[in-house]
């Protein structure tokens, strides 16, 4: 039966239309196979994109965690010491220096527009008059100032390192 079969087969494919049938049907599982290697190839490049991706996400949020942590480890420390210089200053500033010393208007003025605060109108006095603010709470005004500053500059500095570094990481240094 299968020798009936293989002549049946070679009789109808014998000649030029065989070889014609046989090079269809051999073009049609070529393209096939061609068809699939290329989708293939296509998602092996599409997931070659995303792990890329990924990566650069990856490095992104690493960069930003390890300049994170660095400023806040600089911000704790500038508000510790701006904690303890602001307890030093009753040790220094007493209140009998306070009751010595009066602050003048003059000083108010020119300290409050120095730090953007409302400054003081003419009823406060003459710049030479008192101006009942207690030389301690100067103090203790120009450490806070201070203070904010060295957290102000540490925010600052963190946030040019991270343009820096993503900046790097863009340019694939």
């Amino acid at each position: 039966m299968l020798a009936g079969l293989w002549n049946a087969a070679g009789k109808a494919l014998g000649g030029i239309y065989g070889y014609a049938a046989v090079a269809a049907v051999a073009g049609i599982i070529g393209a096939g196979g061609t068809w699939r290697v290329m989708a293939w190839r296509a998602a092996a490049a599409e997931l070659g994109a995303a792990r890329q991706a990924v990566r650069l996400v990856e490095h992104q949020a690493n960069i930003t965690y390890t300049i994170a942590v660095n400023y806040e480890a600089v911000r704790l420390a500038d508000t510790t010491a701006t904690n303890h210089l602001l307890e030093e200053v009753p040790v220094h500033v007493t209140p009998e220096i306070d009751i010595a010393y009066p602050v003048p208007c003059g000083f108010v003025r020119l300290f409050n527009a120095g730090v953007h605060d409302p400054v003081p109108d003419g009823t406060c006095g003459t710049d030479d008059a008192s101006s009942g603010i207690a030389l301690s709470e100067v103090a203790q005004a120009g450490v806070w100032n201070d203070g904010a500053y060295d957290v102000c500059a540490a925010q600052l500095t963190a946030l040019q390192d991270w343009i820096r570094a993503q900046h790097d990481l863009s340019k694939g240094q």
